[in-house]
């Protein structure tokens, strides 16, 4: 595989779609799916990859569940309508910004807002990786067929571990115990 399409802690950053309200709930595997999405963001935390943070319509949904909202502190959250989060021009100023070629999504719900914001990122000439296993739907069936699109778009569709232990690449990286300890 060409290294220009591997993960990187220089190539890469973080989007986290839409982890709200009751609908965080409601989704498949919630429990399992909210904190793999917490681990994802420590270790970007850890290996100081960016992070960009988008809520859907707070004041109707309600706002980014308590587990994923802390794990996020002192991160900017970019309020959308749209459920492309880069038709959003802040959101798509901050994605300008943080100049990185890659972008790993989670989030929620695969099939809506998540695929719609991978299809605003590979418009805007970004390589996207959805993380199947951080991202969720209210249907199984959903969530499905949001990540063959996905897929079928150009997207890469990768694991939490998967991803992280591509951006580490070597087990002598100098945080890898401290993401070790993350997923175990």
């Amino acid at each position: 595989m060409p290294t220009r399409y591997l993960l990187t802690e220089a190539n890469c950053a973080l989007m986290v779609v839409d982890v709200q309200g009751k609908l965080a709930s409601m989704v498949a595997d919630a429990e399992a799916v909210t904190e793999r999405i917490v681990c994802l963001i420590k270790a970007a935390r850890i290996l100081n990859i960016p992070i960009l943070w988008v809520e859907h319509c707070p004041a109707r949904i309600g706002a980014t569940i308590l587990p994923v909202a802390q794990a996020l502190e002192d991160t900017p959250c970019y309020e959308k309508a749209s459920f492309n989060a880069l038709a959003t021009p802040s959101v798509a100023s901050a994605v300008s910004q943080i100049n990185r070629q890659h972008m790993l999504v989670c989030g929620i719900e695969s099939h809506v807002c998540v695929y719609q914001s991978v299809a605003g990122l590979l418009a805007a000439g970004m390589q996207v990786s959805v993380l199947e296993d951080c991202v969720s739907s209210r249907k199984e069936t959903d969530k499905a067929a949001g990540i063959r699109r996905m897929a079928s778009m150009g997207t890469s569709v990768r694991t939490l571990e998967m991803a992280l232990f591509e951006i580490l690449g070597d087990a002598r990286h100098s945080r890898f115990r401290e993401i070790l300890s993350l997923i175990k």
